[in-house]
């Protein structure tokens, strides 16, 4: 693994336990699954853009708009620790309403059921969720 995917799972790591916030922005006080890949990629410099406005429920097609702007798309089958899963939770609708960071042991991201920033493994059931993945441009 290169260092600088290292350094993007130690730094998703430094928010661990965070508590959900729909849009929030702030480690240790606040954060969204959107935030959560926005403060990572702005803390390690690796991307300015950054957008609030949407709702509780993203609209899918838009979500993926949103990430093909600013993130490469990739073959999940190619993903590596550092890269972004993107996932659904309502699976008869197929449509992407959730992100997190890829990590050796799984997954980090803000798990809104379970209210704050957590890291699990990446069971069958979380595995069925995964409908599409990015690579931040300029990493190996």
């Amino acid at each position: 693994m290169s260092l600088m995917r290292k350094r993007i799972i130690e730094k998703a790591r430094e928010y661990l336990g965070t508590p959900f916030y729909h849009t929030g922005r702030n480690k240790g006080v606040g954060i969204d699954c959107i935030g959560l890949i926005a403060g990572v990629c702005q803390e390690l410099n690796l991307m300015g853009y950054d957008n609030v406005d949407y709702s509780r429920s993203p609209d899918g097609k838009m979500l993926m708009k949103e990430l093909n702007k600013v993130f490469e798309p990739i073959d999940y089958k190619n993903t590596k620790p550092g890269d972004i899963l993107v996932l659904w939770f309502i699976t008869s609708h197929k449509f992407p309403q959730h992100i997190g960071f890829l990590t050796e042991k799984g997954i980090i991201h803000t798990h809104g059921r379970v209210g704050k920033v957590v890291e699990h493994s990446l069971d069958t059931k979380w595995k069925n969720r995964i409908c599409a993945a990015f690579k931040i441009k300029g990493i190996d």
